[in-house]
C-alpha cells in the first residue's frame, strides 16, 4: 500500500483481502475443497453425543470445527475474487474454494 501512495503505478484493490485462517492449515493436503467441507450436511454435534470413546469425540469435534471454519471462509473467498473482477481482464477465475487441497 505504501508503494502505491507514493508511485502511483499499482492499483491496490482494498476488498480483494483473505484473511489468515487456520482452515488452510488444516485441509492442506487433505484433498478436499472448502466448498465441499462446507456443504458437507453430516451433523458432527450428533456423532459426538453418540461417539463410545473420548477419542472418537475429539476426532468428530475437529471435523466439527474444520467444516464451521470452511462455512465461514468460502463467502470470503468468493467476495475476495469477485473483487478481483478477473472476467474484466479476459481471464476465466478458477473458483478457489472448489480446487482441491492436495
Amino acid at each position: 500500500m505504501r508503494h502505491h501512495s507514493t508511485s502511483g503505478v499499482v492499483a491496490p484493490r482494498t476488498t480483494a483481502c483473505i484473511t489468515y485462517n487456520e482452515v488452510y492449515a488444516r485441509v492442506r493436503g487433505t484433498g478436499e475443497s472448502l466448498r465441499e467441507l462446507a456443504a458437507d450436511p453430516t451433523d458432527y454435534k450428533v456423532q459426538i453425543a453418540n461417539a463410545p470413546s473420548g477419542s472418537e469425540k475429539l476426532a468428530l469435534a475437529q471435523k466439527l470445527a474444520t467444516q464451521r471454519l470452511a462455512r465461514g471462509v468460502v463467502p470470503e473467498l468468493d467476495a475476495c475474487f469477485a473483487a478481483l473482477d478477473l472476467q474484466s481482464c479476459g481471464v476465466r477465475a478458477r473458483d478457489a474454494a472448489e480446487v482441491p487441497t492436495t
